[in-house]
């Protein structure tokens, strides 16, 4: 009686290989990725270098990306604040973007802030 289902079993069955994602995970947890982080943000303060957002979740994106350039891993200058919505925009296309977050930088280092008059 012939059957369309095939029965397999379980140890003749393939053993998939888990996917080696412990480099990311460690990288992020590190205090030199949190120290970079925390020093790209306060450079742009805390303000989407793209869209200029404000008071939104933050992420500190490498310009230049970390896999072909190890070296400029932990350099400020190597790192811009982006909101989430930006960061999507941009993630896949980073070379399309460097020379546009290259140039944003050396023109305005920082954000403009609106400066607020001290009522006395």
């Amino acid at each position: 009686m012939p059957t369309s289902t095939k029965f397999f079993h379980p140890s003749k069955q393939r053993k998939r290989k888990k996917k080696s994602s412990t480099k990311p995970k460690t990288l992020y947890k590190t205090d030199a990725y949190s120290r970079w982080r925390t020093r790209v943000f306060r450079r742009d303060r805390y303000t989407c270098r793209e869209c200029g957002a404000a008071d939104c979740y933050l992420e500190a994106h490498h310009i230049l990306r970390k896999a072909d350039f190890p070296d400029l891993m932990f350099e400020t200058n190597n790192g811009i604040s982006l909101c989430l919505k930006c960061h999507r925009m941009v993630t896949g296309s980073e070379y399309m973007y460097a020379d546009h977050f290259m140039r944003l930088l050396k023109r305005h280092p920082h954000p403009q802030v609106p400066k607020i008059n001290s009522v006395s």
